[in-house]
């Protein structure tokens, strides 16, 4: 259970923008296809215009809920979205992705790609049960979005469903302040949910019959229930096996249960590794007999107290000097990666993470937002 391996995890290629012709009304390639589709790439900013093709800054579309319908959206595209605020669901469902001619929708604070002021890139659900939607189509990325607004006890900011296989979520910040989920995969194998911070929602991360989920690098708080869980069976019997939980900082859950891995039938314990996690609920003597579900979670490389944030009444998820979560985390995972988190700052004072990683959620350095 405490051993580590190597991860192979799949790279997320961050296309340069501006290559490749116009991304507007491709249909994608067949999976089956050797020879990808052409690479595209969209434009949605703030002043842009749902009537426009989206192939260039100057012709932006308004909405990311436009830059994903069908017959817009398309296989082996990149859709940039500047700062702003876009409000509705991104919903994309159906796109003949693969591998080799993935969709990634890319959040872009600086504008230095859109032509854009910087600022925060924010999907909001706007009441709707999520922000963001991935149904039956795989190898899609979303990166670098601030996510909130839904609501609803079934909710949830980001839902990959229905073999989505391969999802990754990354680099995002999701704070819904209520019942809803931040994120959850259900029916999905090989999801990657990479250092994103995950506050103030109903459950942090739920993993539903999807095998092979990774769970690696994120600060996962303050949520009204459990922090990560990997739940029962799929509608198909199908259990979350084979999951991986590296280097999370998962504190402060209402429910008192920051990590579960439901016990079934079927289990989901097969194949679990965890392990280099910060676990702690501040109201407990006892971290192991209430916060672990099943207690014997607890891993050899674990830290099991406060986190030291800057400020986490003020939802600042910074790491001060003193934290415990500093160097705590290990380097044996994927190395495109390891390489992003030393390109970030858990710090304040913006000073970039080395080896050993910190422990959770690694934030942009302000040069770069």
């Amino acid at each position: 259970m405490r051993r580590l391996f190597g991860l192979f995890l799949s790279s997320v290629l961050l296309a340069a923008c501006g290559g490749g012709g116009g991304g507007g009304g491709g249909s994608g390639g067949n999976p089956t296809d050797p020879t990808p589709p052409p690479e595209t790439t969209l434009y949605v900013r703030a002043s842009g215009s749902d009537d426009n093709n989206g192939t260039s800054p100057d012709s932006a579309l308004r909405s990311v809920a436009r830059a994903t319908q069908r017959g817009v959206v398309a296989a082996n595209q990149t859709i940039l979205v500047g700062p702003g605020i876009y409000t509705g669901r991104a919903d994309i469902a159906g796109v003949p992705t693969s591998e080799e001619a993935p969709l990634r929708i890319i959040a872009d604070p600086s504008g230095s790609r859109t032509g854009d002021a910087p600022g925060e890139v924010v999907l909001d659900a706007n009441g709707l049960g999520s922000a963001v939607r991935i149904t039956n189509t795989t190898f899609v990325t979303i990166d670098g979005f601030t996510i909130t607004g839904a609501t609803g006890d079934d909710s949830t900011g980001v839902f990959v469903r229905s073999n989505a296989t391969n999802a990754t979520i990354r680099n995002c910040v999701i704070n819904n302040g209520g019942s809803a989920d931040g994120i959850r995969i259900q029916d999905s194998s090989d999801a990657t949910i990479f250092n994103n911070l995950i506050f103030d929602n109903g459950r942090g991360v739920v993993i539903s019959g999807s095998p092979a989920a990774r769970v690696i690098n994120n600060t996962i708080v303050n949520n009204r229930n459990f922090g990560i869980s990997f739940a029962g069976a799929s509608a198909e019997n199908v259990a979350s096996t084979d999951g991986t939980v590296l280097n999370n900082i998962v504190q402060a859950s209402r429910s008192t249960i920051n990590l579960q891995v439901d016990d079934g039938p079927p289990s989901a314990l097969p194949g679990y590794v965890g392990d280099f996690n910060l676990v702690f609920a501040p109201t407990l003597g006892d971290q192991q007999q209430r916060t672990y579900r099943p207690t014997f979670l607890q891993a050899e490389h674990d830290v099991n107290e406060d986190a030291q944030f800057v400020n986490f009444a003020g939802d600042d998820f910074h790491l001060a000097e003193t934290s415990p979560a500093r160097d705590a985390g290990t380097s044996e995972i994927d190395d495109d990666l390891r390489n992003e988190l030393f390109d970030r700052t858990t710090s304040s004072d913006d000073a970039l993470d080395s080896a050993p990683p910190d422990l959770g959620y690694h934030f942009p350095v302000l040069d770069q937002q």
